[in-house]
């Protein structure tokens, strides 16, 4: 039999099913109608990615136990707190795991490596651009195809597309 002959067969017995569109809550088990694009970048945000304090790594140069460097904290920043707190060289933001990084400060000094300080914290380590800071659009890029059309959706699935703020999907049973 021809391979032509072989579908022709198989769409006679296939039953296409109608698109739906349902909560993702609903969705597990079924798939993809259309091919799922992020709506948003994870983070959406530059966020820390530990408890200590953002700094610009620049003003750490020659830091370190026996060269501890003194900053003003300029504000503390938990997760899910957005505050613009405007960069000055020698300070430091108080921030804890995902909390916002405002701009100017371009890394985050784990609070183990000070002492903890809320009006002044004491340093004692270097750093480099960048190090336990998540970078906006780390993980996910706005625009980017996350799952392509017929995808079975599982459990991780739909964690994803509800990560991404997606809360309906079109889907056949």
């Amino acid at each position: 039999m021809e391979i032509e002959e072989c579908l022709d067969l198989l769409l006679q017995h296939v039953k296409i099913q109608p698109v739906e569109e349902v909560n993702i809550a609903d969705a597990c088990g079924r798939v993809l109608a259309e091919a799922i694009k992020a709506e948003i970048s994870v983070p959406p945000y530059p966020k820390s990615a530990m408890d200590g304090y953002a700094v610009c790594a620049a003003d750490l140069a020659e830091t370190d136990r026996e060269h501890p460097a003194h900053f003003a904290v300029k504000g503390k920043l938990m997760a899910g707190d957005y505050e613009e707190i405007p960069y000055e060289k020698n300070t430091a933001v108080r921030v804890m795991t995902g909390a916002f990084i405002p701009a100017g400060y371009d890394a985050v000094i784990r609070q183990e490596d000070t002492d903890y300080g809320e009006d002044i914290v004491t340093i004692y380590s270097d750093t480099e651009p960048y190090r336990n800071y998540c970078k906006m659009g780390e993980d996910i890029q706005a625009g980017q195809t996350l799952m392509p059309a017929y995808t079975r959706l599982t459990p991780l699935q739909i964690g994803l597309l509800a990560e991404v703020g997606i809360a309906r999907v079109k889907t056949v049973k």
